[in-house]
């Protein structure tokens, strides 16, 4: 019996500390893309609605750059969310 309760508890702490990797929060699928132009300073800003990966919600109207505008497609995964928003 003791062994048995031995293996139990080395089997779950085996399984519990196996992997470390753990989910970055603060990555997120592309969900939309948008521009609009804003007429007096004649310049063009870019939009993204991002879903999170750890919560599932959609985060709409963050500003981006519009090199992540043009290199990036909907469905496509990005971090580093809060060091590239502009908003």
């Amino acid at each position: 019996m003791k062994k048995l309760l031995f293996l139990f508890f080395a089997l779950l702490f085996i399984s519990c500390s196996g992997d470390t990797k753990s989910i970055n929060c603060d990555c997120g699928i592309i969900e939309d893309l948008d521009s609009e132009l804003d007429f007096e300073p004649m310049e063009w800003t870019y939009y993204a609605d991002i879903r999170n990966v750890c919560t599932n919600e959609i985060e709409n109207d963050i500003q981006i750059t519009k090199n992540i505008y043009v290199n990036y497609d909907l469905g496509d995964e990005i971090c580093n969310i809060d060091s590239i928003r502009l908003n």
